[in-house]
């Protein structure tokens, strides 16, 4: 409150006159304050409507944001299911591949073995064609061959040859 109104509340009776002006003065200029501020004020009031609609904006700009996050988010979970699934897939059949690739590996292991020992029974072959070569062996000759008993092979093999042709002999006076 203003200094002469409360000497005037108070029973002090000045100039009163003098008092008033100034006091309409004061007035004058409070009253053009607060104009200023009533301005001042609805200019706020207004900039805060704008600022609450430029929130609910955002806020519902954003409520979309996250709803199309949540669609992507699902939609991308999904798709790496799927992918995820197909991966699986592939990954069994080439576990499947590595497998027959195995299995021809072995397969080609038991082959390369079969293919050594081809060639080993050719070397004996060879060493065989190259014996009938060193001792002129003819089909007429291998024809005139007769088969022998296993005694008699034995025998052969000790010096109980003896008894091989003894067993010979005997065969034949039975034969006679």
């Amino acid at each position: 409150m203003d200094v002469s109104l409360v000497k005037l509340k108070e029973g002090h009776m000045g100039s009163v006159t003098g008092e008033v002006l100034y006091n309409e003065e004061e007035m004058g200029r409070l009253e053009s304050e607060v104009k200023s501020l009533k301005v001042k004020n609805e200019e706020l009031e207004a900039e805060l409507r704008k600022a609450k609609d430029e929130n609910e904006i955002m806020h519902s700009e954003k409520k979309e944001c996250e709803t199309q996050f949540e669609l992507a988010a699902k939609k991308l979970k999904e798709e790496m299911l799927v992918r995820t699934k197909e991966y699986e897939a592939e990954i069994y059949k080439l576990k499947e591949e590595i497998s027959s690739y195995k299995d021809m590996s072995m397969e080609n292991k038991r082959l390369q073995e079969e293919v050594m020992q081809l060639k080993a029974m050719e070397d004996k072959c060879k060493s065989i064609e190259e014996i009938v070569e060193q001792y002129n062996v003819t089909e007429e000759k291998i024809k005139q061959l007769q088969p022998v008993s296993y005694t008699h092979l034995r025998a052969h093999e000790t010096s109980l040859h003896l008894v091989c042709r003894l067993l010979l002999e005997k065969k034949k006076k039975k034969k006679k």
